[in-house]
């Protein structure tokens, strides 16, 4: 007997009896867990994180230290709040990215750690060991809002010119409403 064809039928039959027993492969892995499928379907890769959520309203949102805004010189605002998880070892700034809609590039006004308060002071976030959850603030000219309009726009790193610089990131839209951003967990 011809070696080649015995290892050949001996894969074959190996192959035969596990389909036949119902075995499947099962992983380690726990099942997933619907809403972290529901996020996972939802976030985004930007350049040193992931786009998490994103909303947009035309109500005012508080920022500690408004002192130290540059006057915001035009009617019509809107408040777009980005929510992002930074990789691990990743800083940021109001400097690094801004906003772009209708063509037009809007700088981020203030950040704030996920459940803190967005101040215009603390201006950089240090890198951390861990992955961190942080909200961009960024206020937007946007004549004639429109709640039923699902608004898109384009997030802009700005310090480099190569690589994932832009990201459309799609907004729900809460002018009726408080601003309610999932948290990391799905509440």
């Amino acid at each position: 007997m011809n070696w080649k064809f015995f290892v050949y039928l001996t894969a074959g039959l190996l192959i035969l009896s596990v389909q036949a027993s119902g075995d499947e492969f099962k992983s380690d892995e726990p099942p997933e867990q619907p809403e972290k499928d529901f996020l996972l379907k939802n976030e985004q890769r930007f350049r040193i994180g992931t786009i998490i959520d994103a909303g947009i309203t035309t109500e005012e949102i508080k920022v500690d230290n408004s002192d130290k805004l540059l006057p915001l010189k035009f009617n019509n605002k809107a408040y777009a709040v980005v929510r992002v998880r930074l990789d691990s070892g990743r800083s940021l700034s109001t400097h690094d990215f801004s906003m772009i809609h209708n063509y037009k590039p809007y700088k981020c006004i203030a950040i704030r750690l996920l459940n803190g308060s967005f101040n215009a002071a603390k201006r950089i976030f240090p890198p951390s060991k861990e992955p961190k959850i942080y909200d961009m603030l960024f206020v937007l000219s946007v004549p004639n809002f429109n709640s039923s309009i699902e608004y898109k726009c384009t997030l802009h790193y700005n310090l480099s010119t190569s690589g994932l610089t832009d990201v459309d990131v799609k907004f729900k839209n809460f002018n009726h409403g408080p601003i309610h951003l999932k948290t990391a967990g799905g509440d």
